[in-house]
């Protein structure tokens, strides 16, 4: 196959090796709309201006950048046919299958089929894999049959979602799909597609298979997609698509971008570990940002806040959390290192972060926007008490001061307030616990997450029935009852 490349910066450089692996693909040249680079060589192979691809032969020009949307429609208004151009993601996994560098899925007994099939993206220690993981357990307690499909996912936390009864399934083709991925999925009753990310795949199986597709994200992540794939602010492509979101400010943050849908809302559920925790036995109080170390999420804000604590106060402040974005922790670690009763703990698996709730007293979520908050929904379930900003999902489950604090988001003097109420009151705060716990049972539980994933499932079924049965879409595919 002979290709042309747009892009030969950063993105290229990151990909040139999987590019060399196709080694039945021949690059003739290099797009690039930078026109310092025209008529130089990169790899062997010249980089041209846009408009020469008019004069071009190739068999696919692929698209290597993050400006995937704007370089598509570029190359249409030159007059290439759309069928000629394709992201270097989807062209990675048809090619990379089709040369064997990316394997057909293991599928075992437990996962050739059932149900339902979630697709999510890579499986880690983060919000998007945990409510993916939330929703197999669910359904299973209900009965249900149900796989878990990533493109990969990280090896300690695959462990433990296997150890739990969840059958998981890494294919590294999602969320693209080849022949294989259609032939496997068409055998699930429904799909419910997790995240925003999975767009491409949930509107491919929409034709073929009832699709839910839950979406957690906020805007950041929207302006990310929109700039990358280039169907994507096509609202019509979602036409045959149920949508939930996880919570209202999802949903808002959805209605932004594709005004014309009102999605349901369908909150996560968490395991109930047991309220077995309230108030710690240690003599300072334990404060704990759980979360990526990212601008966001607002460690920042977590630390200023601990400063202005007074001095010699019977309080601790931990931050818990990944690295992701370098720089930014450098930041946080030097302010850490200014204030002795401030930890910085690192990434820590999901059994970790249970065992450190026993030590404990109050969760902060700090966050600039957050559709909802798996860390401050633990809190309540373990009866703790919890700080969230009024810029989270979760802050529509709290009533200030009743089952927890809300307070403005980038407010540092209002969170060092009410962490210094904390420190004053600890102990007479069971109330508060006690609202939160029962805030955890009304709307978190596995038990309540089942039953509403279940429903939204099945009016999933049926729309899909409806559409068959009314001849949209050729042969008509009933899809019977979950159980």
């Amino acid at each position: 196959m002979t290709a042309v490349i747009f892009g030969a910066g950063n993105y290229y450089r990151e990909q040139r090796e999987k590019l060399r692996a196709l080694s039945e693909v021949e690059i003739t040249a290099f797009l690039d709309n930078n026109p310092a680079l025209w008529n130089q060589q990169i790899d062997g192979v010249t980089v041209i201006p846009p408009d020469a691809i008019k004069t071009t032969v190739c068999e696919k020009i692929v698209i290597m950048s993050i400006y995937g949307r704007e370089i598509y429609e570029q190359l249409t208004g030159l007059g290439i046919a759309r069928d000629r151009i394709v992201l270097w993601e989807r062209f990675w996994a048809e090619q990379g299958r089709e040369n064997g560098m990316l394997p057909e899925p293991d599928l075992g007994q437990d996962s050739a089929g059932g149900d339902v099939l979630i697709l999510s993206t890579s499986l880690n220690y983060n919000g998007g894999s945990l409510a993916a993981v939330y929703a197999a357990r669910a359904l299973k307690q209900r009965g249900i049959q149900v796989v878990l499909a990533a493109p990969e996912g990280n090896e300690q936390f695959v462990r433990e979602v296997v150890s739990q009864g969840v059958t998981v399934v890494l294919d590294p083709v999602l969320p693209y799909l080849c022949e294989a991925e259609r032939k496997w999925i068409r055998q699930f009753r429904a799909v419910v597609v997790n995240t925003l990310q999975m767009m491409e795949c949930a509107c491919e199986i929409s034709r073929m298979r009832p699709v839910l597709w839950w979406i957690h994200e906020a805007p950041l992540l929207y302006q990310k997609i929109t700039q990358r794939y280039p169907d994507s602010l096509d609202g019509n492509r979602f036409a045959d698509i149920r949508i939930c979101t996880v919570s209202k400010n999802a949903r808002k943050y959805f209605n932004q971008v594709y005004p014309d849908r009102r999605p349901e809302i369908l909150p996560f559920g968490i395991p109930d570990m047991g309220n077995t925790c309230g108030e710690t036995k240690n003599k300072k109080v334990t404060f704990a940002l759980i979360g990526a170390i990212y601008p966001l999420k607002g460690q920042e804000i977590f630390l200023k806040a601990a400063d202005l604590i007074r001095r010699g106060s019977q309080a601790q402040f931990w931050v818990v959390g990944k690295t992701d974005d370098k720089a930014y922790y450098e930041r946080i670690e030097s302010m850490a290192a200014e204030n002795d009763a401030v930890t910085i703990w690192g990434e820590r698996t999901r059994k970790e972060i249970h065992q450190m709730f026993s030590e404990i007293d109050v969760i902060v979520c700090a966050s600039y926007e957050e559709t909802v908050s798996i860390t401050v929904t633990e809190a309540m379930m373990y009866g703790k008490l919890c700080i969230t900003t009024d810029r989270t999902g979760i802050a529509g489950y709290i009533q200030d001061g009743v089952n927890g604090f809300v307070v403005p988001a980038d407010d540092v003097e209002t969170l060092a307030e009410r962490m210094q109420r904390i420190i004053a009151h600890c102990g007479g705060l069971q109330e508060m616990r006690t609202a939160a716990r029962k805030t955890y049972e009304q709307y978190f539980s596995m038990e309540t997450f089942g039953e509403n994933l279940e429903r939204e499932i099945g009016e999933t079924r049926r729309q899909w029935n409806r559409r068959q049965e009314g001849g949209k879409g050729g042969a008509s595919v009933h899809i019977p009852d979950l159980q």
